[in-house]
C-alpha cells in the first residue's frame, strides 16, 4: 500500500485533501454545528462523502441553485465506486461507475501536468475508485466533474466510505442542538471560513498577561473598533492610538500568529501579489498572452469596461473579452466574451479544475477566493479555441489597486491603465481620505505606460438637482504626481457637462443625453491642458454612470490608438485597427455601438407585471447620487410621480448619507419604502451581511416617509405590485449590489426596451 493509499485510510472525510482550496477542511459540516443561527443546515463548501443514489437525489430548486440533500449543500462530495466504463475524448475521459445504489457519469479532464492523482490513462473499466468533485446537471441529467481520481488500493476504503456516508446522514438528520465533527487528526485543520479554528475571546483576554504593554494596547485598540470596520481595521487608526508604534515591533506569540493568519483568510480580503503571482506561474502564466487594458476606480468601472467592449465588438471588429466583478448570480458571469455572452460553461470548469488543483498541489498557495477568480478567468481566455481567443482584454480592479490580484500583467501588455471616478469608500482597506484611497488607485499605472484618467468633476450643470460636490483636485493631484514619478503619458477626459442635451422620450426608459467629446493624445503629466486632437459625437441613456462610462471608454480608445510607447511596442497592428475605425467621420456608428451595449444591474430598466422597475447596484455615497439624478431626470415632468423604493444595504456602508441622498424628504415626489435583507452567503465572500431592515427603518421614520420592513426581495415586488401609487410610478430596487443578483437570481430580470 503507497502513501497516498495509508493517508486516505486514517485521515477520513473530515480531512479535506484540497485545504484551503475549498474552504472546508475539517468535515462536512463547520467545526461549531451543523446550523447556523436561522435554522439553515451549513456545509457550504465542505468536502461530503455520498452515494450515487444521493446524488441523483438531491434536490434543486433552479437551475442556479445548489444541490441539497439531508438540508445541507452538496457542493464537493466524495464518491467510492465501480469503473463500468470509460471512454477516452481529446480533452477529457468520460467514465460510468457505479457503487450499488446507482450509476452515473464522470467526467475528468486531461491535464497530466498538474494532476496529482493516477493519470487518467491509467484507470480502466473494473477497477474501484476514490473520486473527489463536483456536481453538474445538464439537460436533466446529473454528472460529476472529477478533481481527483485514484485507484483503491485496499478495499477496505470501500468499507470506510461507507461507514463516512453513514456518519454524515446520521449527524445531519439525527443529531439534537449543535453538532461536531468526529474527532480525529485532521479535525485540527479547520475551515478557514469556521471562527472555531479562532482562538475564542476570553481565551485571548486570559492570554493577554503573556503580552506587553505594547501588544495589550494594539490588541485593546483593535477590539474596541472591529465592530464598526467589517472590512478590517486601519493600520492608521492603530499607530494614531498606539502613539504612532512601529509596525515593525509587534511581535505577537505563536498562538496570536495562528489567530491572525486564520482570520485574515476568514475575511479573504488579504491584499497582496505573492499568492497570486505564484498561482498565475504554476498554471502557465496565462497573464502574458494578452493586451490588457486595466480599469481601476471607485465608481463607472463595470460601465467602462461595457462601453469599450461594445466599441471594440460593434465598432472595431475585434473580438475583446472582459472580466467584472463582483457577479451578479454565478462567478461564470464575470468572465465576457463575445461581445458580453458568459464565457462557454465547459471551458469555465476546466479553467476552475486547473486552477484550484493549482493551488492545491505540492506547498498549497491558499488563494483567496478572488485570487482563484482572477487565475480562473485569465486561463479560461487560453483555454478557448484559438479562433475565439480574445484579441484584448478589458480587465476591472476589484479593490484598490496596487495590491489588487489584478494587478500582475506586464508592463508591456498592458495599453492602457484607466481611473475612473474616486471617491470615498473601502476606507478600511485602503486608507482613510480620497488621497490614501487615491494612491491606491493610482498603483495600476504602468512605468513609462499610459494613463487615462475620468472626468473626475461632478456634473453640475446639466438639469437636476445638484449633484454632491467632489474635491477632485485632491484626486488629480495625487495622479499626476504619481504619473510623473511613472514617467507615464497621461489622456484627461474632459465631459462637456454644460452642452449635454436631452433627448424627448415617452417614457423615462428613453431618455438619452447628446454632446460631442473633445478627445486628447496622451501628454507628459506635467503639460498644461493640450488642444483637442478630434470631437466625437455620443448619444447614451440619460445617467451620469452612462456619461461617464461612455466618454471614458472613447477617450481611452483615442489616447491608446494614437499612443507613442518609448519602448518597442508590440500592438502596433491592434492599434493601428482601432485608428482606422474610430473617427470623427465615424460618429454615427460609433452612436450605434454605444447604444448596443448592455450592462446588466446599472440603472437598469425591467418590467414585473404591469409595473416598471429600474435596477441599479450603487452602493456609496457618490452613486446613490447619480441614481437620484436619474430618477429627477426621468420624472421631473410629472407633478404625481410616485416611486415605490425597495432597499438593502451592506454591513458598514455609510447607510445614513445614502438614505439622505436618495430619499430626500423635501423632494415633491409621493415615495415610499420597503427594507428588506438580501440573500447570504455571498458566494466568494462569506464576511458580507445585510444591513438590519428594521435598523433602516429607524432611520427614515423620522422623515415622515412610509417604510415597510419585509422579508425579502420577492415580499417587498409583491406589495408594490398590491398596493397602487400615483402614476406615473416607478420601483427601484438599489442599494447593494447583492440585491441586484437576488432580482437576476429569482427570475425577475425581464427587460424593459426604450
Amino acid at each position: 500500500m503507497d502513501g497516498r493509499s495509508r493517508v486516505s485510510h486514517t485521515s477520513g472525510y473530515g480531512d479535506n485533501p484540497f485545504g484551503a482550496n475549498y474552504a472546508g477542511g475539517g468535515g462536512f459540516m463547520g467545526a461549531d454545528g451543523s446550523q447556523d443561527g436561522q435554522g439553515r443546515r451549513m456545509g457550504t463548501q465542505s468536502l461530503r462523502p455520498v452515494t450515487v443514489r444521493q446524488v441523483l437525489h438531491a434536490s434543486q430548486p433552479h437551475s442556479d441553485a445548489p444541490f441539497t440533500f439531508d438540508g445541507a449543500e452538496l457542493s464537493q462530495v466524495s464518491i467510492v465506486a465501480w469503473v463500468r466504463s470509460a471512454t477516452k475524448n481529446a480533452t477529457n475521459v468520460q467514465y460510468t461507475i457505479d457503487d450499488g445504489t446507482g450509476q452515473m457519469d464522470v467526467r475528468k479532464w486531461i491535464d497530466n501536468s498538474m494532476d496529482e492523482g493516477a493519470a487518467v490513462e491509467d484507470i480502466e473499466p473494473n477497477q474501484y475508485v476514490r473520486i473527489m468533485g463536483e456536481i453538474k446537471s445538464f439537460n436533466n441529467k446529473r454528472s460529476i466533474t472529477a478533481v481527483s481520481m485514484h485507484v483503491l488500493q485496499d478495499h477496505n476504503e470501500y468499507l470506510f466510505h461507507q461507514l463516512e456516508v453513514i456518519y454524515a446522514h446520521l449527524a445531519l438528520t439525527k443529531a439534537s442542538g449543535h453538532t461536531t465533527a468526529p474527532s480525529h487528526a485532521g479535525a485540527a485543520d479547520m475551515s478557514a471560513y469556521d471562527d472555531a479554528a479562532l482562538p475564542k475571546t476570553d481565551s485571548m483576554a486570559a492570554d493577554l498577561s503573556q503580552l506587553s504593554a505594547l501588544q495589550r494596547r494594539i490588541y485593546q485598540t483593535i477590539a474596541a473598533e472591529a465592530p464598526e470596520c467589517p472590512e478590517g481595521v486601519d493600520l492608521q487608526v492603530v499607530k494614531e492610538r498606539c502613539r504612532n508604534v512601529d509596525p515593525a515591533e509587534i511581535h505577537l506569540p505563536g498562538k496570536w500568529r495562528h489567530a491572525v493568519r486564520r482570520r485574515s483568510a476568514a475575511g479573504c480580503m488579504d491584499l497582496g501579489l505573492g499568492r497570486v503571482q505564484a498561482l498565475l506561474r504554476r498554471v502557465g502564466s496565462p497573464h502574458t498572452q494578452f493586451p490588457i487594458i486595466h480599469v481601476a476606480g471607485t465608481n463607472g468601472k463595470g460601465s467602462t469596461i461595457a462601453f469599450l467592449d461594445s466599441i471594440l465588438t460593434n465598432l472595431v471588429g475585434l473580438r475583446s473579452a472582459r472580466f467584472n466583478s463582483p457577479h451578479l448570480v454565478t462567478a461564470r458571469d464575470s468572465v465576457r466574451v463575445h461581445g458580453g455572452e458568459p464565457i462557454d460553461e465547459a471551458v469555465w470548469d476546466r479553467a476552475v479544475h486547473q486552477t484550484r488543483l493549482a493551488d492545491a498541489r505540492d506547498v498549497p498557495i491558499c488563494a483567496t477566493p478572488f485570487e482563484l477568480l482572477t487565475v480562473q478567468t485569465l486561463l479560461a481566455f487560453t483555454l478557448l479555441p484559438p479562433e475565439s481567443q480574445p484579441d484584448i482584454l478589458l480587465i476591472e480592479v476589484g479593490v484598490g489597486g496596487r495590491l489588487d490580484a489584478t494587478n500582475v500583467f506586464p508592463r508591456d501588455n498592458v495599453l492602457a491603465s484607466v481611473i475612473c471616478p474616486i471617491a470615498l469608500d473601502h476606507e478600511g482597506l485602503l486608507g482613510k481620505g480620497l488621497r490614501a484611497i487615491t494612491l491606491q488607485k493610482a498603483g495600476i499605472v504602468q512605468r513609462q505606460g499610459l494613463c487615462v484618467v475620468a472626468d473626475q468633476t461632478p456634473a453640475l450643470s446639466i438639469p437636476a438637482p445638484p449633484v454632491l460636490p467632489t474635491p477632485s483636485h485632491e484626486v488629480l493631484e495625487v495622479l499626476q504626481s504619481e504619473c510623473e514619478s511613472l514617467e507615464a503619458r497621461v489622456a484627461y477626459t474632459h465631459v462637456p457637462w454644460a452642452q449635454l442635451r436631452m433627448t424627448q422620450a415617452v417614457n423615462a426608459a428613453g431618455a438619452r443625453l447628446v454632446g460631442t467629446l473633445p478627445v486628447y493624445d496622451a501628454q507628459p503629466p506635467h503639460t498644461s491642458t493640450p488642444s483637442p486632437a478630434a470631437y466625437m459625437d455620443f448619444s447614451v441613456e440619460a445617467t451620469l454612470a452612462r456619461v461617464s462610462g461612455a466618454t471614458t471608454a472613447i477617450q481611452t480608445l483615442w489616447a491608446m490608438a494614437h499612443d507613442r510607447t518609448p519602448y518597442p511596442d508590440p500592438w502596433t497592428d491592434l492599434r493601428a485597427r482601432i485608428r482606422a475605425k474610430l473617427t470623427p467621420d465615424a460618429s454615427l456608428t460609433l452612436c450605434e455601438a454605444l447604444h448596443q451595449c448592455r450592462w446588466e444591474g446599472r440603472c437598469e430598466w425591467h418590467t414585473v407585471g404591469d409595473l416598471p422597475v429600474l435596477v441599479d447596484g450603487a452602493h456609496n455615497e457618490a452613486s446613490a447620487w447619480a441614481l437620484r439624478h436619474y430618477v429627477h431626470f426621468s420624472l421631473h415632468q410629472h407633478a404625481a410621480a410616485s416611486v415605490t423604493w425597495i432597499m438593502a444595504f451592506s454591513q458598514g456602508k455609510d447607510v445614513q448619507r445614502m438614505l439622505d441622498v436618495l430619499l430626500q424628504p423635501r423632494d415633491p415626489l409621493s415615495q415610499r419604502v420597503a427594507f428588506v435583507p438580501f440573500s447570504t452567503p455571498v458566494e466568494g465572500m462569506p464576511w458580507v451581511s445585510p444591513a438590519s431592515p428594521s435598523a433602516l427603518k429607524e432611520l427614515v421614520d423620522a422623515h415622515n416617509i412610509h417604510a415597510h420592513v419585509l422579508p425579502n426581495l420577492g415580499a417587498a415586488l409583491a406589495w408594490a405590485q398590491s398596493e397602487p401609487m400615483p402614476k406615473p410610478h416607478m420601483v427601484i430596487v438599489c442599494g447593494s449590489l447583492y440585491l441586484v443578483s437576488d432580482f437576476y437570481r429569482d427570475g425577475y430580470a425581464h427587460r424593459r426596451q426604450p
